[in-house]
This record gives C-alpha cells, structure tokens and sequence, in this order.
C-alpha cells in the first residue's frame, strides 16, 4: 500500500485535478548524477502483473533535437566530462513519479523503478524515442545459474531458512547489486534436508527465488522503490482491511466475468519421499461436479515435511475450489493503488458491495497523455460463491443484566385483580466483538447474535432469541436484548457472535438472575 497525505487524498478527490509526470534517469556508474527527463516525456503508462511478480514501464520521449538518440556521440545528452556515454542505455535506472496539485504544491508518488535495455527505439519520424523498462527483476532474470552452492541444515545451518537461502543467492550471484530483501513476513520453513541439500541449478536466478518463494506461500517482488520485499500472501482477503474503495462515482468502465473452467476441487500432491496428499472441497463437488487434479513436485528439497505439503494444498483449494469473480474496472489515474492491494468494489448496476466483494489487484496500469489519465486494473475476487467460507468472531464480552419496568392499567377482562401492574423484565447488555479470532477488524454489520437462556424449569440452554448487530437505518449498534417472555424465577444467559456467514464465535460467560414477579397495586 502507498501512503499519500491527506493533502493528496483531498485534491484526488475533487472535481479538478491537476496531474504531473515527473521522470529521471540515473546512469550506473559510479556517482552518477540523476538526469530529470519529465519534459521530454509525451506518453507513457506502468504496468504491473501479479502472477508474474514484475512490473514494466513504457514511455515516449519527445527527441526533437535528436539529443537522446543513443548513438549520437555529439550530444551533450550522452557526454559524461566530455566522455561519450549515452544517457539512454542498459542497466541505466529509470524512476517515475505520478503528480498532483494539492493546497501544498504538486505532490509525488513514486510509481517505477527500472533498469533500461529491454528496447530503446529512436525515429527520426517524428523525432521520438521509445523506451521499455522491466524493473529490477530483469537483472535476475538475465542471471543463469549453473549450479549453485548446497543448502542443508548439516552443510549450511545458518542458511536454512528460505528468506536466508533467497538472500545467499542473491549476493552469490548478483555481488555488485548490493541488494538486501526486505522481510516483511518471516517464513519460518527450511529449504533442504540433511541426506538430500537444496542446489539451484540450470535456472535463471529469479525462478530460483520464485520456486523457493511459491513453495512457502510467499510473495517476493520489487517494489515502486526498487526494493525487493518478501511477504505472505493472504488467501482468504474478504476480511483484509481495503486500501481503497470504487464506487460509481468513479467507475468509468466496469465488467464483471466468472468462469468455472479453472475450478479444481480434488487434489493429489505427490512429492518424492512424502506420502501422497489428498485434499477436497466436498461443497464444491457438490456444486460443481469433480474436478481431479494432480501435482507432482520432485524438487522435494524445497518441499520438505508433510505440513508444507498440506499447506500447498489447501493453497491450491483456496484458489481454485470455486468460481473466482474477475473485475475489469477503468478509472480516473490513481497513483496510490498497487499490485496486490486489496480494494472494494461499489456498484448497484452489477450488484456489488463493498463489505462482500473485495478484491486483489492483479493486474494494474497507469496510462498518461495530455489528454487522457487513466488506471485500469483487473481484479480477482475471493471464492464468492462459497458459502461457509469465513473466519468466525470472538466472543462478546461483559454481558451484564439489569431489569426495565413496565406498568399496566387494569381492563376489563384482564384476568388480574387491581388498579395497576408493573412487570420486570431482564435486560442483557454486552460488549460487541470487535475482532474475528484471527485478529482482524470486524464492521459494525458483522452478522448477528444468538440468545441462549436456561429458565427456571429448564434442564439446558435453548435459543431464545436472534439479534442483528446493527441496523442501518437508525445508525444502531445492537448490543443489548430484553428478554419479555422470561419467567418469573431463576435464569440463565450466555450469547453466541454469529457473523455472516454462519460462523459462530465461542460462547460467552453466563450470568444469572432471578426475574422479579410482577407486582400488583390496588
């Protein structure tokens, strides 16, 4: 997630935006001096792909005075003290920036940070240049490995862990770059076994850090800083806290598509030296019919206990059990929004919400001309058709009793002898849960309550009651109850948080209370 101020976030929100494009280029030499090139750049747009953990930039510089024509060793552009260096070369490090005017000046946010070589396409007609940029990654992807050093925990004990191996490859293979992987996300999980070490080999270096990445559920990518980052993916996303919310205001195109031809719900891992692994999604079965699939992985030194099995597993389910919603949506420039973000989606016409359907972003691009600054994204949605998938609520907390009073005129008919009645009532007042039991917020609307009571003729507890959290309409938080159909005598409560999806928290502690009997007054 990018942070932006609240500065950014107000001018972003207006009516009238002013937007910038700022760009620099740095050489790779020793105490290179970075070369500010935003006024030259006519066009240019950054894409980032999730599954492919990269990021690629595009731009075209205006090249009237052919000044940044690489090969063009006249030009003060491509001198260095008088030293023929071309300004557009490879490994040169591009940096890009998105603007916009707020109350304080334009503001940045820095979107790319790219080595140059992919293409540079100079045309004399009409006096362009082209350039396409992969990020960081490209220096480990152009960097085979032969073979590597052994990893074991005899061999290797320091190097063990797969943040600890990723970051030995690293310096082994790329010393000059000097990059140290930021963990966001301790893995805690041990490449290589004593009789059977980890070596990379005949691979190119980032498939070597991708394989051991994949293996563990992690995410290793550079960042919009040249960074690289090691982080857990989270699978279930629908209770993630959302970076930022679309709605209608800002939609401009919007399409909405689900397949289930990707659905696989029967799983078999076969790994050499573990016992085969079979997971599967009877819901989905159910629903969809069976769909076998099988995987076999013999880089068992990456793989190495069952518990790493189960949990590809469960990974490969959590993917592909069910229909995933995919959102194509285009809308205004967006800087702050990245690869991988979880968002919202607001839209009446295709009947989503913004608590329902939340969304990674997979696939991102920010494209900017004159007269045209837009972001488009693809989104991948989380298992919206299974019903029962969820995280269920803590239990609330401080349930406390007290009694209201309501006083009655006699009728006639009544059955009672007297001029007035007052009957006592149990009223429950708790405190709501605020958190699922895995430590993420709850909104207000997170389901609902279950009342249990065990009256005074009563051998157990029996639902009495269903409460919803919150009602909208008057703004209400709902944590209290009043209990008019307790009897008179001693009783006992205890209530069950029940979010949205059926998932019940543990129980709460129980109170007890001995009903006032309705007094009569002549």
């Amino acid at each position: 997630m990018i942070t932006v101020t609240d500065a950014f976030k107000q001018a972003f929100q207006s009516n009238n935006r002013f937007w910038k494009y700022k760009a620099q280029i740095t050489r790779n030499s020793p105490n290179a001096v970075p070369i500010d090139i935003s006024d030259r750049v006519i066009s240019g747009d950054i894409s980032c792909e999730w599954e492919r953990r990269s990021t690629f930039a595009n731009i075209e510089l205006d090249n009237y005075d052919y000044a940044l024509s690489p090969v063009n060793q006249a030009s003060l552009t491509n001198q260095v003290a008088g030293v023929y260096d071309p300004l557009l070369d490879s490994n040169h490090i591009l940096e890009i920036w998105e603007g916009i005017l707020t109350t304080n000046g334009y503001e940045y946010v820095k979107k790319f940070t790219g080595l140059l070589g992919d293409e540079i396409d100079a045309d004399t007609m009409p006096g362009v240049v082209n350039l396409t940029v992969r990020d960081k990654s490209k220096r480990f992807q152009d960097t085979y490995i032969y073979q590597s050093k052994t990893y074991s925990p005899l061999a290797t004990p320091a190097l063990t862990l797969a943040e600890k191996v990723i970051q030995d490859l690293i310096t082994t293979f790329l010393p000059d770059e000097k990059i140290t992987m930021a963990v966001d996300d301790p893995t805690n999980f041990v490449v290589g076994l004593p009789n059977q070490p980890y070596t990379a080999k005949d691979i190119n270096l980032w498939d070597a850090i991708q394989q051991i990445a994949d293996a563990f559920n992690f995410c290793v990518m550079f960042d919009e800083n040249g960074i690289l980052r090691m982080k857990n993916i989270i699978r279930d996303y629908s209770k993630a806290p959302s970076v930022h919310t679309f709605d209608e205001s800002v939609l401009i195109k919007d399409s909405l598509s689900t397949s289930d031809s990707d659905v696989r719900n029967h799983i078999m891992l076969r790994v050499q030296g573990l016992d085969p692994i079979e997971k599967k999604d009877e819901e989905s079965i159910a629903k969809y019919g069976r769909r076998y699939f099988e995987v076999h992985r013999s880089l068992s030194s990456i793989l190495t206990t069952a518990e790493q099995g189960h949990r590809l597993v469960d990974n490969i389910l959590a993917d592909y059990a069910y229909v995933i919603p995919v959102d194509r949506i285009e809308v205004p420039l967006m800087p702050h929004i990245q690869c991988g973000d979880i968002v919202s989606l607001v839209n009446t016409r295709l009947g989503t919400n913004a608590i329902t359907y939340k969304y990674r972003v997979v696939s991102l691009r920010d494209s900017f001309t004159n007269d045209k600054k837009r972001t488009t994204l693809t989104l991948h949605g989380y298992n919206a058709y299974k019903p029962s998938e969820s995280i269920a609520p803590k239990p609330a907390t401080n349930l406390t009793s007290t009694f209201i009073t309501r006083a009655v005129q006699n009728y006639a008919g009544s059955g009672w002898v007297g001029y007035t009645k007052t009957a006592y009532y149990p009223m429950l007042k708790w405190n709501q849960p605020t958190q699922d039991i895995s430590g993420n917020a709850l909104s207000n609307d997170f389901g609902g309550y279950t009342i249990y009571r065990k009256g005074p003729a009563d051998s157990q507890f029996f639902p009495v009651a269903s409460v919803k959290s919150y009602i909208e309409a008057q703004n209400l938080i709902v944590n209290f109850w009043y209990d008019y159909t307790a009897l008179a005598g001693a009783n006992q409560y205890k209530i069950v948080a029940i979010n949205k999806f059926g998932k019940s928290s543990a129980e709460s502690s129980t109170i007890s209370l001995t009903k006032i009997a309705d007094a009569v007054t002549n």
